[in-house]
């Protein structure tokens, strides 16, 4: 016996997830259909134990990625590593389940969404830098020739 797939149409707009399955997706309860799983082989109960576990998986990056939405690549934020000061840095990245944030102190992390906080100017450790302000780089000089 196969087991249909799981499949959900769904869109994201403006950081919120909508569609006829967004209320699974944010985890609202909705009535299970019973499956008598005393009658089922062990092959069949492999299939739907590694079903369940997609499933679980995909609603997991879901919540992840919705979060990532609360963010945007450049934007200064911030977050508190365990046993550590606080770490104030810039969104270079979106990765599958977390971001990649390049810390004023040149360091990288990679840091799940639910962890970060936008920081906020007075909070910035009085560099006065505004979000989406402009970061100078040194620029290289001529190259010197050998001759």
């Amino acid at each position: 016996m196969r087991w249909p797939y799981f499949s959900i149409a769904f869109q994201v707009r403006r950081g919120r997830v909508v569609g006829s399955q967004n209320a699974i997706l944010l985890g609202a309860a909705k009535p299970m259909p019973r499956i008598d799983i005393d009658g089922l082989t062990e092959e069949e109960l492999i299939e739907l134990n590694q079903k369940v576990v997609a499933r679980l998986r995909f609603l997991r990056e879901m919540r992840s990625h919705v979060q990532m939405l609360d963010f945007r690549i450049g934007e200064r934020v911030r977050f508190h590593p365990e046993g550590q000061p606080e770490v104030f840095g810039f969104i270079t990245r979106y990765n599958k389940k977390s971001v990649t944030i390049i810390a004023d102190n040149g360091g990288h992390w990679r840091v799940h969404p639910s962890f970060l906080r936008k920081a906020v100017p007075e909070e910035q450790g009085g560099t006065g830098k505004a979000e989406g302000s402009v970061v100078p780089f040194r620029q290289p000089g001529p190259k010197q020739g050998n001759g």
